[in-house]
Formats: structure tokens, sequence, C-alpha cells
């Protein structure tokens, strides 16, 4: 992890994309995605989330996170990388120690 990368926390993950992808003026490299909360997952399938379907990751995923990531930039990310998000999302529906 370089000095500039955040850890993640149980509530908020941070995406480090390896191949950045264009987003208006600038290119991205990392964004934030916040832990779901009910109103988020409305209208998910949350088991396929759990089996990697992009379709899904495609509505969540606009949803949850900072800045907003749409729908076109998914489809500009490199396979890698959107791996990783899918990734970074099913760690919010791991169980937490109480």
């Amino acid at each position: 992890m370089s000095d500039k990368q955040q850890p993640d926390t149980p509530d908020v993950k941070h995406v480090y994309l390896a191949d950045p992808i264009p987003y208006g003026e600038k290119k991205l490299d990392h964004f934030t995605l916040q832990r779901p909360r009910g109103g988020a997952l409305r209208g998910i399938q949350i088991q396929s989330i759990g089996l990697q379907d992009f379709d899904e990751l495609c509505k969540l995923v606009p949803r949850i996170s900072s800045p907003a990531i749409t729908v076109g930039n998914l489809c500009d990310m490199d396979a890698a990388d959107i791996l990783q998000v899918s990734h970074k999302v099913l760690s919010f529906f791991e169980m937490r120690a109480s």
C-alpha cells in the first residue's frame, strides 16, 4: 500500500484502479464504496451479488460509490478492476464479529 492509499474499514472500502478510467475531464484512479444499507439494496438480487453477477453489480455500485460510479464507468473498467470492485462489495456481506 502506498502512502496515499487509505486502509479499508468494515464500512468503507477503497478501490484503487490498476487501469484508470475516464471520469469527466480527468482520469479516475480510485473511489470509495460505503457499506450498503437496506435502501441501497432495494431491487437487488443479493444472491446474484454473491455470484459476482455484473448486472447486479451495475445496479448497486452507483448507489454506494463516491464519487458516483456509473454503469458506463463500470463498463469502461478493466476486468481485473471489476473483479476487485466485486470482491470489495462482497466483503460487505460477510458476518461481522459481535
